[in-house]
C-alpha cells in the first residue's frame, strides 16, 4: 500500500522508514538544516556531499577512508541505533557542544557490548573533533590545495599535527634533489582541478567538497596518477559520484587545456591579482590581450569578456569555438556592450582560423 506526504503529494510503500531521506526533497513547511541532511545521508551509509554538512559535523577533520567509514559508524550510533532526533543533533551543534552530548548520550544508552565496538572506541579518541569546524572558510582552489598539501604531507611521512606555516617551511628548506619543487601549474590550480568550469558559487562549493572527499578516500599517489593522466573525472566516479558538469569534464579531460578557461581565470580574478599576473601568453594570442597597446585598452578588454563569464548560462566552449572561427568581435557584441566598437574589433582580431597548407 502507498502512503502519501502530505507535503508533497508524492508516494511511497513505507513513508516513516523514507522520510529522513524524503525529507531532503520535501516541503515540510520549515527550512532544511544540516542535522537534516546529515540524518539522510547516514540513513544511505555514505558521507554528506556538500560543504556545510561535512564542516559542522566533523567531516572535514576526518583523515583517511578508514576514519570516514567510522564517523559514519559513530553517527549511526546515535541517529539509528539511539534514534536522536535531527532537531535536538542541530541544537547540540549549534551550542557547540556536540561531542560532549554525543559522549554523554553513548555513556548513559548504550549496552556493554556497543561500547566495546571500534567505533565507540574511536569516537573517544576523536570527541573533540565532532564538533563544528570553526577555522576559517577556504574558498575556490584554496580549499583544494590546503587539503591536498596536509594529505601529502603525511603522505611522505610528515607530523599529522604540523601547522600549515611548519608543512611550508619544512618544504622550503628541502634540498632541490630531493625532488620537491614546486609545480608551476599550482599558479593555475583553479583551472586545473576544474573549478573553473562551475556556473555557479554554489556547484563551485560542491565541487570543493567532493574534492576533500576524494582525497580522503583514496591513496594520495592514486590521486596524483589520476590528475597527471586527466583522469579525475573517472575517479569521482569510481570512488565519489560522478560529474555531469561539461564544462568540468572539458577541463579534467585533457593535459592541454584550453585557453578559454585562462581567460576567464585571468578576467575573473579580482583586480589586484590580475594586475599582477605575468603569464597571460596563452590567452594573449587567442583573445587579444597581445593587441592592446595601453593598460586602458587592457581593462576594456577584459571587462567586455567579464561580461561574457557573468551570467549564469553562459558558454566558455562556445567563446572558446568563436575564438578558433576568428570571429571573436561578432560573438561577443552579441553577449557584452562594446563601446567604440571600432576599437575592440581590433584588439578581438587573432590568427584564427589557421588555414592548413594543401598538399
Amino acid at each position: 500500500m502507498l502512503h502519501e506526504c502530505k507535503h508533497c503529494r508524492n508516494k511511497s510503500q513505507n513513508l516513516k522508514r523514507d522520510w529522513p531521506v524524503h525529507l531532503i526533497d520535501c516541503n515540510p513547511g520549515r527550512p532544511i538544516t544540516t542535522a537534516d541532511r546529515l540524518v539522510a545521508f547516514v540513513h544511505q551509509r555514505i558521507p554528506p556531499k556538500d560543504t556545510q554538512t561535512c564542516r559542522d559535523y566533523g567531516f572535514t577533520r576526518t583523515l583517511g577512508f578508514e576514519e570516514l567509514k567510522l564517523r559514519i559508524l559513530v553517527y549511526h550510533l546515535l541517529i539509528v541505533d539511539l534514534q536522536v532526533k535531527a532537531k535536538t543533533i542541530h541544537q547540540w551543534m549549534e551550542a557547540g557542544i556536540l561531542g560532549q552530548m554525543m559522549r554523554e548520550t553513548f555513556d548513559s544508552r548504550l549496552s556493554p557490548a556497543q561500547r566495546q565496538q571500534l567505533a565507540y572506541q574511536w569516537f573517544c579518541s576523536r570527541q573533540q573533533t565532532f564538533d563544528r569546524d570553526t577555522s576559517p572558510f577556504l574558498s575556490d582552489a584554496a580549499a583544494v590545495s590546503y587539503n591536498a598539501h596536509r594529505t601529502a604531507w603525511q603522505f611522505i611521512g610528515g607530523n599529522p599535527q604540523d601547522s600549515m606555516e611548519q608543512i611550508a617551511t619544512s618544504i622550503l628548506n628541502m634540498r632541490p634533489s630531493a625532488g620537491h619543487g614546486l609545480d608551476s601549474s599550482l599558479l593555475h590550480s583553479w583551472v586545473y582541478f576544474g573549478l573553473c568550469g562551475c556556473t555557479t558559487p554554489e556547484e563551485e562549493s560542491t565541487l570543493i567538497t567532493r574534492y576533500q572527499l576524494l582525497i580522503r578516500f583514496v591513496p594520495f599517489d592514486k590521486f596524483c596518477q589520476a590528475y597527471s593522466t586527466s583522469s579525475l573525472s573517472k575517479l569521482f566516479e569510481e570512488c565519489v559520484v560522478p560529474i555531469s558538469n561539461r564544462f568540468i569534464l572539458d577541463v579534467l579531460g585533457s593535459r592541454n587545456r584550453k585557453s578559454v578557461w585562462f581567460l576567464k581565470d585571468f578576467v575573473l580574478a579580482d583586480d589586484e591579482t590580475a594586475r599582477k599576473a605575468k603569464d597571460t601568453s596563452s590567452i594573449g594570442l587567442d583573445y587579444g590581450f597581445s593587441n592592446c597597446q595601453n593598460v586602458d585598452e587592457v581593462i576594456a578588454l577584459r571587462n567586455a569578456y567579464k561580461q561574457v563569464f557573468a551570467p549564469i548560462d553562459a558558454d566558455p566552449l562556445a567563446l572558446h569555438e568563436a575564438c578558433l572561427q576568428g570571429t571573436l568581435f561578432e560573438y561577443v557584441k552579441q553577449k557584452a556592450r562594446l563601446k567604440p566598437q571600432q576599437m575592440f574589433r581590433r584588439l578581438m582580431k587573432n590568427p584564427y582560423p589557421l588555414v592548413s597548407e594543401k598538399n
